[in-house]
């Protein structure tokens, strides 16, 4: 019974340590997509936005022909 508790155990955060390593470099993507480019080059990056700018879009919509 301890055993298979156990297993169980080691397969659920082997799961979800797989998980954030997929998932982790998708959400630095939004986030970064998301920052003023000033707030991309800094040498202390945070993981999360204090300023949010969606016009990354449009700039972006607006460059590419």
């Amino acid at each position: 019974m301890r055993k298979r508790v156990l297993k169980k155990t080691f397969k659920v955060v082997g799961i979800v340590f797989l998980l954030l390593f997929v998932l982790f470099p998708l959400y630095w993507l939004v986030v970064s997509s998301l920052k003023y480019p000033e707030d991309i080059y800094t040498m202390h990056p945070s993981l999360f936005p204090s300023r949010i700018r969606f016009l990354n879009y449009l700039d972006i919509w607006k460059t590419i022909p």
